[in-house]
């Protein structure tokens, strides 16, 4: 059996001296945990890590037994030497950051959730937005694969998939608004061809009868 997730700690980061080159954190959050080879492992955080990291669960799967810490660091900015991602519309910004017993590929699903003032604060309706999730590939941003899980009324939570762990940013994305379509003016059909015809009727009467 799988251990118990174990929250190390969560610890608030001074903002007083200015930590080195490597993005800015607020806070960071440690986790361990016990994982089994090619077995999906759900590490859930308790609520005090969430509402500091705004991260909810992590579910790893690594391909060899291993004993997973993972460090995940909430930051105020990235490191000076990746770009922010195109756009401006950043809602967090974390480093997820996984130290392995074993050496071993690691890939899995990202938990998070956003509050709703904060999106209604930049503007947006948090029903006709989504938000995504972006990796830090090394190279560049890019963009995960996210779906909405749910909502509270106070947090809409999404959940990530990624093929590895590094810097991540969620970003609101504006649904795209379909255009309507003019309804068609309909054919006449046979009813508009006989009403016509009737009145062609009517007129010839009347002028019959006078």
């Amino acid at each position: 059996n799988n251990m118990n997730s174990k929250i190390v700690s969560v610890v608030a980061i001074p903002t007083t001296p200015k930590p080195p080159v490597g993005g800015e954190a607020s806070v960071y959050v440690t986790v361990s945990e016990l994982v089994k080879s090619n077995r999906e492992t759900r590490i859930e955080l308790p609520q005090s890590a969430f509402f500091e990291t705004n991260v909810l669960a992590l579910t790893i799967l690594s391909s060899e037994d291993n004993i997973v810490r993972f460090r995940i660091e909430k930051l105020r900015e990235l490191p000076t030497d990746i770009p922010e991602p195109k756009g401006d519309l950043l809602l967090l910004m974390l480093k997820i950051e996984p130290t392995l017993s074993k050496e071993s590929s690691l890939k899995g699903k990202i938990q998070f959730g956003i509050l709703i003032d904060e999106i209604e604060a930049r503007g947006f309706n948090p029903n006709a937005v989504a938000l995504v999730l972006l990796k830090w590939n090394g190279r560049e941003w890019v963009e995960l694969p996210t779906k909405f899980l749910s909502s509270d009324g106070k947090y809409n939570y999404c959940e990530a998939t990624t093929d590895s762990f590094s810097y991540f940013v969620a970003q609101l994305k504006p649904l795209e608004t379909q255009t309507a379509t003019p309804t068609p003016k309909p054919t006449p059909g046979f009813e508009a061809i006989f009403a016509i015809a009737g009145l062609a009727a009517i007129a010839y009467l009347l002028r019959r009868e006078s």
